[in-house]
Order: structure tokens, then sequence, then C-alpha cells
């Protein structure tokens, strides 16, 4: 990270995902996830519960990245009391934000990082807009893989893939795929949502 690469929370803390986002070059949203059912020990539920609000942060995530100049790999920023590591990909970022009081930037660098090395091995080793759409299905079992309802359980890119790989094969429960069926509605009411707001 090139910047602001500090630990301020504690080994000790568990990381919690407030957000963990892929948006477009245009502060458009790819993918999202925003947990609501984070064991209530880890501190308050996520404040980003509607779809408005969480488009008003995806834009402000955007732009904090952008105004950074000469920027060549991931970025620490401090947006609305969250910590944020975002990370250019191609032509889209990948975002993992944390409550400040708990944020730990070396674990979201981690976290970030790992989404890289799958979203590549998804899209064959080009991540871009057109490749994260086609493979949807794919991008959004590696965001569920990656923040469990806001806890990272598996940082290992290779170990990752392989639980995607498992449930691609047809082992996964039933309970995956409703939950993933449900996050594929989520992202095309998303994606609908967002062409709809900019034809206005």
């Amino acid at each position: 990270m090139s910047r602001n690469c500090s630990r301020s929370g504690t080994m000790d803390t568990p990381l919690r995902l407030t957000c963990l986002c892929i948006l477009d070059s245009n502060g458009e949203r790819i993918c999202a996830q925003y947990p609501t059912r984070a064991p209530p020990s880890l501190g308050p539920p996520c404040p980003y519960r509607d779809f408005d609000s969480q488009r008003k942060f995806e834009g402000l995530l955007h732009q904090g990245l952008m105004n950074i100049r000469g920027r060549t790999d991931a970025e620490a920023l401090q947006v609305e009391g969250e910590v944020a590591v975002g990370l250019d990909v191609g032509d889209v970022s990948i975002f993992a934000v944390s409550p400040e009081s708990s944020a730990n930037e070396l674990l979201l660098l981690e976290v970030v990082e790992a989404l890289r090395s799958v979203l590549s091995s998804i899209c064959n080793g080009t991540v871009t807009r057109q490749a994260l759409l086609e493979n949807m299905d794919s991008v959004l079992l590696a965001m569920d893989e990656t923040a469990d309802q806001g806890l990272p359980p598996e940082t290992n890119p290779s170990a990752i893939l392989a639980r995607i790989n498992m449930q691609g094969d047809g082992q996964g429960t039933q309970e995956t795929t409703a939950s993933l069926n449900q996050a594929i509605s989520q992202a095309k009411d998303s994606i609908i949502k967002s062409l709809l707001s900019g034809a206005s």
C-alpha cells in the first residue's frame, strides 16, 4: 500500500467488514456486499442498509480514490467514520471497508489482494468490468467466500477458489444455492437501478 499503511486495530480484534464492493471506472456498482447479519458482539450493525445509502457511500469511496494523485497500488481512505482500502484492477476498483474503531489496514489489504487474485483466475487473467459481468455467478461466490457476513473467513486465494469450484460442481448446500440466487437477484436489481438513475 503506497500511503497510510498502518495498523489501526489490533491483531486480537477480529476484522469486521462494513462493505466489500467492486466498482467500475465511473463509480457504478458491479457487485457489493453489505453484511446485515453480523454477530452483535462485533459492534453496531452496518449503517448502510438500503440501496440509496449504499450507492452514496460507494460514490464517496470512488471519489476518494480518484482524488489520490499518482496512485499505483492499494490506497487507504477514511470515509464517514469508516476505513477503506481501495485497489485498482484493470478498469474496476475493489474496496474493503471496516469501522474505524476496529479497522486494520493490513488485514483489509489482505482481503482486497485475495479477492483480486481470485477474480483474476475467474476472468482468465484479465479482470475487466465486462469479464466480471459475464462471470457474475462466480464473482458473487468469491465475494461470499471472501467476506462471510462481515467476517473474512479466508484470505488464501487457493482455498477460496477451491470452495468456489466445489460449489460450482454441485456440492454446495441448498442454503448456499438459495443465498447465491438471492445475491444474483440483488445484483441484477442494483445494475438496473444504476442504469435507470443514470438515464434520468
